[in-house]
């Protein structure tokens, strides 16, 4: 059963979530279409009972009549229409946002762009996501020895939080969970040309 977790997960978003500006749409130029057309002249205006404004019964020399029997009549007017009172029941179409895959629940790989280019506003930064990651990797171990089971940690991007997967939930098989992803942080942090030295104090679960 999936449940949701109370950690800090994604400061900044996705990459593959960031909106796209909308295409402008601009006028043509004038006479870049070629010359202007002049429009056709207008006919004579149609006459006649139509256009006059008469009814179907006055056209047809008729009027309207009800042939459902008094108690359906009684009925129609009773749910406000004549037509609607024959009419099953349709339900109500609730449209739904499409559903996105749930994503690693902490990891390195870029700096966003609130982070100046200096070396000490870059160490923070990283310092601070390691923390963050090392407190979901031990609140992963924490709920999987309580549990019996091996509980994986992953970010909800349709909710905006961190969730709890077990064996048999969907998308368990396609995370890795907090844990590993704190295991790799020591490669992450090479990757990003910085010095694994400087975080050792964090990178130890």
């Amino acid at each position: 059963m999936v449940s949701p977790v109370a950690i800090s997960v994604f400061k900044t978003l996705p990459v593959h979530r960031a909106a796209v500006p909308r295409p402008v749409e601009l006028a043509p130029a004038p006479g870049s279409l070629g010359p202007a057309r002049t429009p056709p002249a207008k006919g004579p205006a149609p006459a006649g009972p139509l256009m006059a404004g008469a009814t179907a019964s006055q056209l047809m020399g008729v009027l309207p009549e009800w042939t459902g029997g008094a108690s359906a009549l009684a009925a129609a007017r009773a749910a406000g229409a004549y037509g609607l009172a024959s009419m099953p029941e349709v339900a109500t179409l609730t449209p739904t946002a499409p559903k996105w895959a749930y994503e690693e629940v902490s990891g390195l790989g870029y700096f966003p762009g609130n982070v100046s280019a200096s070396p000490a506003s870059m160490t923070a930064y990283v310092r601070e996501e390691i923390a963050a990651a090392r407190t979901a990797a031990r609140e992963e171990r924490r709920m999987s020895e309580a549990e019996g089971v091996e509980v994986r940690l992953a970010y909800d991007p349709n909710t905006d939080q961190a969730v709890a997967l077990r064996p048999g939930d969907a998308g368990y098989d396609e995370v890795r969970g907090a844990r590993a992803a704190f295991e790799r942080m020591r490669w992450d942090v090479g990757r990003m040309g910085l010095n694994a030295a400087e975080f050792e104090d964090l990178l130890r679960l």
